[in-house]
């Protein structure tokens, strides 16, 4: 037998080693597949062979008529490809199987002159050909060399097209322009999104991740519900050989200083001279064979410790109007365990256990806080909030083939998590002070108690069915998402004191300040009410890959999902039973080598209505704001006294309404065209390159219409459902008992209505280069994108609202008018470089470097013109700004004010390996943001605290790079 060398094999065994891909076949998967052929024979039954050496599974099949071979759902991780004659190994080559990919080995036999058959090539493709999808893999040893935060997001953030996103709605990502909400995220399969709003997911430590993979389009009809992108992590497995290891993580406190933001008056607005962060993380876990060859287990426990301090406004609302007034103190103390199991029955027939518990409790303490000392005031009484997150989940999941050419998979799984808040000051109301000289300080914490509690329930059935030159996927996926969730204002109700100029309106009202000098008032709200509710959605798919030629590839796929939203009552407010979403996907193999690829992708995706919006729309919430002069202040709690009753706004009575009044019938599931095109080639052994075009336009929107300028839809406290710029019946309940008024309920076409198409578009072309040789990998990224519309999506970034689908935007008419233009997440030019370098067997060194441009900048306030023909909008932000002086509304539309800096990032890392006797460790050290820079990420664009009363603090920047910061790990492995 002749074996050859190929350099080509070589580089991608070191490639394949750190587990990096740049395509993928399917999100939410935890298998792979090997595809290939053998070419070449002249005689006798050829048959090929794969093993995993780390479990001892293999299998054995026999070639296709056409040399054809395909080994399907197999679990991730390092194989031999052996082909055999008459008991004969020919050759031998190693393979690294990714989640969700599809890896080619292509074998050429050919006779020499003793008629022997020999290996003349035998190639791994790094391009796969059975995908046109968009995307990143990467492995676990690649990103323990990376200077990366431990965190989802800091892994999400290193595809092509994904940029951060808006900070105060958590460490979480953008994807092509989508809003961060708008994502999902699995984990061995299990759905773990946030089931409220979708905001982040649930995570376990990234010791126990082996692998991520990254869609940021084209994904297949298999999955759904987004229309962002998808996170799809896949965990460590036992094998046969018994492992036990220990990690900690120490991150002291931050090496940079901090910034002071004053305004023009000297006040003192933002102060991160004061902020502290430190944590510590241990791990030990223990894997290995309970029967060797079938059943194997990995553990882990996971203790943590975090301490974080922070100088904040009194409320999250007062971000944009208020300094920071107080400091928290977050203390996270608590800890992780997971477990995974493996029964390998047969080799065809796999049963695997997952379950992790990720609960925890942060409690938070509330001091006031001198701006101009920098210190905690001595004399204040703390406060103390307690903050619940995360809960346990299940799965077990089935893997059979049944044949060599049909395979099943089944998935059942539970996601719990508890969101809850919880002061332990409940009689306290929340007290904020929007005046240009605030005073009032409240006398606690004034969080609502909030209990908050949320259950997922899925299942799905997959099935795969190679015949001749088609691969056909069908199945089933459902889930049913269960919530109960109660809020109860502290000390019922929140105050909010402002002050209206000159000849202004006080939002909210109609009442126009005509004093002739500007007015103090205060508002006084009462948001109570929740409940129980459920959502259920499940959704059929099917779809063909199917090779035309040896050379081209399409996909043909088609998913038609059913999504209901049920009340406090149990009835369903929204059904959305007209999902049906095609993907379309072709392949082109230039060379015929697998070397090169055109490919192109056309999908449709669509966006369920979030279970927040049962609680905010069908559960019954009172929701009522009173507009109050006032004589006095109330120093125990900052509470008003002696008020004036200005107008009353009442946003819900506290009656459930009927389904009608929740949602118009015509409403329909947020949902958006992809198009993407592209070409990936391997110019050598060590390096490949991709080019993609992309382009996202949303075809409709959802979003909720509280207006009242169409008689009869003057709905008093109904906000009603509905896809702007479409035509919708809207409904009447001036009693506001929560029942349909007899005969108000009308049909309003879209003229009718006024209301602009709510609309997102979004543009990219992304340059990648990848080097992968023996001691340097390293990738290099620009992408160009233009994200413009009138509507950002999801959650609203513009004034930091989380209620996703029931956001501020369009619930007026007035709100729209100025909102089309450049988009919170449009960062035109992102360049992006990350890499490491091994100086030795021993000795590597890691980099992560980014330069990303600004965001876009508007003007925005609380005023709107009279004589427009359209209602002042009760509350929100609008694109005019009055001025008191010129008695003039000046209008500035949305992106109109240029763009915030670029912000520029170097993390830095070296890892050191090295062995005692029987123990291998790692000693590694993480620089992030190694030059210290200290750019401004976000900037305060409210004009007005209240119509007519300049905001002191605008323009000044609300979020800043996070100073320089070390991170030391330890990890041992015996």
């Amino acid at each position: 037998m002749k074996k050859t060398f190929n350099r080509h094999l070589a580089a991608l065994a070191i490639a394949t080693a750190f587990g990096v891909s740049t395509s993928a076949l399917a999100a939410g998967s935890s298998t792979g597949s090997i595809t290939g052929s053998v070419s070449g024979l002249h005689s006798g039954k050829v048959s090929v062979l794969v093993r995993n050496p780390a479990t001892g599974f293999e299998r054995n099949i026999e070639l296709d008529s056409d040399g054809s071979f395909r080994f399907p759902q197999l679990a991730i991780g390092d194989y031999e490809i052996s082909v055999l004659q008459a008991g004969a190994v020919l050759d031998t080559r190693a393979i690294r199987v990714t989640v969700g990919s599809t890896a080619d080995a292509r074998f050429e036999l050919a006779r020499n002159d003793m008629e022997v058959i020999s290996v003349v090539a035998a190639r791994v493709s790094a391009v796969d050909m059975n995908t046109s999808d968009s995307g990143l893999t990467i492995g676990e040893a690649e990103f323990d060399r990376l200077p990366v935060g431990r965190t989802v997001t800091a892994i999400t953030l290193l595809a092509p097209g994904t940029v951060q996103g808006e900070d105060r709605f958590g460490n979480l990502a953008s994807f092509s322009g989508s809003s961060v909400a708008e994502n999902v995220c699995y984990i061995n399969g299990m759905n773990v999104t946030d089931p409220e709003k979708g905001l982040g997911c649930g995570t376990v430590p990234f010791e126990f991740y082996k692998e991520f993979q990254v869609k940021t389009g084209g994904y297949s009809a298999q999955y759904g519900r987004s229309t962002g992108g998808v996170i799809n992590a896949v965990t460590k497995s036992g094998t046969n050989e018994f492992e036990f290891g220990a990690t900690a993580y120490y991150t002291p406190d931050y090496l940079g200083d901090g910034r002071v933001v004053k305004n023009i008056n000297g006040t003192v607005y933002k102060d991160t001279t004061s902020n502290e962060f430190t944590e510590l993380n241990v791990t030990v876990s223990a894997g290995g064979p309970i029967i060797e060859d079938h059943l194997f287990f990995y553990a882990i426990y996971n203790p943590r410790k975090s301490e974080r301090n922070y100088a904040y406004p009194s409320r999250v609302g007062g971000l944009r109007t208020q300094a920071d007034t107080f400091f928290h103190d977050d203390e996270r103390s608590d800890a992780f365990w997971g477990l995974k199991l493996d029964w390998e029955i047969n080799d065809r027939n796999r049963l695997s256990y997952f379950g992790f518990s990720d609960d925890s409790t942060n409690e938070r303490t509330r001091t006031a806080y001198d701006t101009q000392t920098h210190a905690k005031d001595p004399s204040a009484s703390p406060s103390l909030v307690e903050r619940k997150e995360g809960g346990d989940t299940h799965t077990l999941t089935f893997n059979s083939d049944i044949t060599d050419d049909f395979s099943l998979s089944v998935l059942a799984g539970r996601f719990k998590t508890d969101l809850s808040i919880i002061p332990s000051d409940a009689d306290c109301p929340s007290v904020a002070d929007n005046r240009p000289v605030p005073s009032v300080v409240g006398c606690g914490s004034g969080s609502p108690v909030d209990n908050n509690e949320l259950q997922r329930d899925a299942l799905r059935i997959d099935f795969e069915w190679a015949l001749d030159n088609h691969l056909i996927r069908f199945g089933y996926d459902k889930e049913t998402i269960e919530a109960e969730h109660t809020t109860v204002p502290a000390g019922g109700a929140s105050y909010t004191y402002g002050q209206v100029g000159v000849g202004a309106i006080i939002q909210g009202t109609d009442y126009t300040n005509n004093t002739g000098a500007p007015l103090d008032y205060v508002s006084k709200r009462v948001f109570t009410g929740g409940g129980k509710f459920k959502t259920e959605n499940y959704a059929y798919y099917i779809e063909d890959v199917w090779s035309v030629t040896d050379q081209l590839n399409l996909t043909l796929g088609i998913r038609s999902d059913v999504a209901t939203n049920y009340g406090k009552t149990g009835v369903a407010f929204v059904k959305l039973d007209n999902q049906i979403a095609p993907r379309l996907g072709l392949t082109y193999d230039p060379t015929g080598d697998g070397s090169s690829k055109i490919f192109a992708n056309y999908g449709e995706y669509f966006f369920p209505v979030p279970i927040n919006t049962n609680y905010r729309t069908a559960s019954g919430i009172a929701d009522m704001t009173e507009y109050l002069t006032f004589t006095g202040i109330n120093g125990a709690d900052g509470t008003p006294s002696g008020t004036t009753l200005l107008d009353t706004n009442i946003n819900g009575t506290g009656s459930i309404p009927d389904p009608g009044l929740s949602a118009a019938p015509e409403y329909s599931a947020q949902s958006l065209q992809e198009y993407i095109i592209g070409y990936q080639t391997e110019f050598n052994d060590e390096y490949s390159g991709t080019v993609r075009a992309t382009y996202r336009t949303t075809n409709n929107m959802g979003d909720d219409y509280c207006g009242e300028e169409i008689d009869p839809t003057n709905q008093g406290s109904i906000c009603t459902l509905f896809n702007p710029g479409k035509g919708h019946t809207f409904a009447q309940d001036v009693d506001g008992d929560g029942k349909i008024d007899p005969g108000s309920q009308k049909y309003y076409s879209a003229e009718e209505l006024g209301i602009p198409e709510g609309k997102r578009d979004y543009s990219s072309v992304q340059f990648e280069l990848v080097h992968r040789s023996e001691n340097l990998m390293w990738t290099a990224q620009y992408v160009w994108s233009h994200s413009y519309g009138n509507n950002e999506g999801g959650v609203n970034s513009d004034n930091l609202q989380t209620d996703t689908g029931v956001s501020s935007f369009l619930d007026f008419k007035a709100s729209a008018i100025g909102a089309n233009g450049n988009l919170p997440n449009d960062r035109r030019h992102a360049f992006k470089f990350y890499g490491s370098y091994s100086i030795n067997d021993d000795l590597s060194v890691g980099w992560n470097a980014s330069l990303i441009d600004g965001r876009p900048l508007s003007i925005r306030g609380r005023s709107f013109p009279t004589d427009l023909g359209y209602l002042q909008p009760p509350y929100g932000d609008t694109y005019y700004v009055f001025n008191s002086a010129t008695q003039q509304y000046v209008f500035n539309s949305r992106g109109s004010n240029g763009r915030s800096p670029w912000v520029f990032s170097l993390d830095a890392s070296m890892t050191y390996k090295f062995s005692i006797g029987e123990t291998d460790g790692r000693i590694s050290l993480d620089v992030f943001n190694l030059l210290d820079t200290s750019q401004t990420l976000a900037i305060n664009e409210l004009a007005e605290t209240q119509s007519g009363t300049p905001n002191p603090y605008y323009g000044l920047p609300m979020t800043m790079q996070t100073p320089r910061q070390l991170r030391l790990g330890l990890n041992l492995a015996f």
